[in-house]
């Protein structure tokens, strides 16, 4: 809000700001997830994002879907395989 006054000998501007502080706001965080295809019955394939590992199973034939531990936004992915499962070659 801007607030002027005439005076005498010139103008006087009054600027008010407004600044409002929340203590207990919290970072925007996202999630990473996914299907996996593919993964034969019993097989158990280990994904990496950055430093968390992720183990997924499949009891049965089918698509098991997965996601990684919350992160901070603006934090890079990198999902790669850490460890493949026997018999099988998997790609992100």
């Amino acid at each position: 809000m801007n607030l002027s006054l005439k005076g005498g000998l010139g103008y006087l501007v009054l600027l008010l700001l407004g600044v409002f502080c929340n203590a207990n706001a919290q970072a925007a965080t996202y999630t990473v997830g996914g299907t996996v295809t593919g993964l034969i019955a019993g097989k158990s394939v280990v994904l990496k994002n950055n430093t968390s590992t992720l183990p997924i199973s499949s009891a049965t034939v089918g698509y098991p879907n997965f996601t990684f531990p919350a992160q901070d936004a603006g934090t890079n992915w990198a999902v790669s395989v850490a460890l493949q499962p026997s018999g099988q070659t998997c790609t992100v």
